[in-house]
């Protein structure tokens, strides 16, 4: 069966998804999920640093040339587990609006499910990528996501064509 597409980005600032996403990630890939964990937060890269990938190619380089994708997967030490990096580049919006919509059904066609983390809800590539995913799902931090901001990303989401599900809450890690 074709694969679940599923974006994860933040509110604000202090609400980072990243620790929360590779948990579930590796939730799933436990129970026998095949995973792919996808980093498409292009400014702070959370997973990627966190993984050890910082100088790796991988979806930034995905989207410039797109027929290359999984030459950019990354073994985990879950097995279920793949995991693409945010790799080097300098994509635009643009640029990037196209290729996700024909990357995203070939990530999925090889797994079953795709978590992504989206950074920011400001982040540049992020309506596209929401257009191209099966849901959208906001990370808010408990005490710290304001109210109106995450209306305005909600309104901004659903204008552009994003299927906004719900949320999740997380604790600070501080």
């Amino acid at each position: 069966h074709p694969g679940r597409p599923l974006l994860f980005p933040g509110i604000s600032r202090a609400s980072r998804g990243d620790e929360m996403l590779a948990h579930v990630a590796a939730l799933f890939a436990e129970q026998g999920e095949k995973v792919l964990l996808v980093d498409a937060d292009f400014e702070r890269a959370g997973l990627t640093a966190g993984l050890g990938a910082g100088t790796l190619g991988g979806l930034q380089n995905a989207i410039v040339a797109p027929r290359n994708w999984q030459d950019h997967l990354l073994t985990t030490s879950f097995p279920n587990l793949a995991f693409l990096p945010t790799g080097r580049g300098n994509v635009t919006v643009a640029g990037a609006a196209d290729t996700l919509a024909s990357l995203i059904p070939k990530l999925e066609a090889e797994f079953p499910l795709v978590l992504i983390d989206g950074g920011q809800s400001n982040g540049s590539i992020l309506m596209p990528l929401a257009r191209s995913c099966d849901a959208t799902y906001f990370v808010i931090r408990l005490g710290a996501t304001d109210a109106k901001e995450a209306q305005g990303a909600l309104t901004s989401f659903r204008a552009a064509g994003a299927r906004v599900m719900g949320c999740v809450a997380v604790m600070a890690s501080e």
